[in-house]
């Protein structure tokens, strides 16, 4: 016999599933950030994380990530050819690179939370505030247990 509990994982688990096939969407991207169709969404969510926290070392950004610090190199070495984020020695250790956006980069972010915003306002146009506030609430709670449990 199938419990509450049952059912409420099964919706879960299909609602999440639909949720990550609808994101992988080229179409869904560049609906969200129209101005920046020549990013990978790899790069849009690395820019966004370095306006959000500001500067940041490379193992930060590989950490955070959860990739090969190689593979954070290559990133940020895109993004430096793109002229959208510059690499330079982190004073208390030489050692170390921090990641700062350039004003392109800076330019960039605005663009992308500019189209997120309207994209997510008409998406969220017909629903009460309660029910955005919930939202919110509720992806707030799951995105952290995912963190933590990942």
């Amino acid at each position: 016999m199938r419990t509450d509990a049952d059912e409420t994982v099964a919706d879960l688990h299909r609602l999440f599933s639909g949720l990550i096939r609808l994101a992988s969407r080229m179409r869904l991207r560049n609906a969200m950030h129209p101005s920046v169709r020549n990013l990978a969404q790899t790069d849009v969510w690395l820019l966004s994380h370095l306006a959000a926290t500001g500067p940041a070392r490379m193992s930060a950004l590989a950490e955070w990530q959860a990739v090969d610090p190689s593979t954070m190199t290559a990133q940020v070495k895109h993004l430096e050819r793109a002229g959208l984020a510059r690499r330079h020695t982190d004073p208390t250790d030489r050692r170390a690179s921090i990641v700062t956006l350039t004003k392109e980069g800076e330019t960039v972010c605005d663009e992308i939370r500019r189209g997120a915003s309207a994209f997510f306002a008409d998406l969220l146009s017909g629903w009460t505030p309660e029910q955005r506030r919930e939202l919110i609430e509720s992806m707030t709670r799951l995105s952290a247990a995912l963190e933590e449990h990942l």
